[in-house]
């Protein structure tokens, strides 16, 4: 079954000296999953309801970064549990999605 991994993180969170969500991009080739994407939110709120993008009422720096990963949810799963592994994702969201690729 394909599936959709989510990794919602702050852009300026940093593991091992380097950007979280290009250290995530990086694992991931390596892991052997085919295809990912990073992406940076405009606007949205964190876990402490702190407003973060756009507009005069936005006092974060801190944006946030969605990491897109596709592949077999068992693939996906077992990334997952390396990532647990270590500290990356400590403060950020996660969910895996059933999925229908085309192409």
């Amino acid at each position: 079954m394909n599936a959709l991994l989510r990794i919602y993180i702050g852009a300026d969170h940093r593991h091992e000296h380097i950007p979280t969500w290009e250290w995530i991009l990086y694992r991931a080739q390596s892991f052997g999953l085919p295809g990912g994407t990073a992406l940076e939110g405009v606007s949205g709120f964190g876990p402490q309801s702190r407003r973060k993008g756009l507009g005069l009422d936005s006092l974060s720096s801190d944006k946030s970064m969605l990491v897109e990963l596709v592949g077999e949810r068992v693939a996906l799963e077992s990334f997952v549990g390396q990532l647990q592994q270590t500290t990356a994702l400590a403060p950020a969201v996660v969910t895996i999605l059933d999925v229908t690729t085309l192409g």
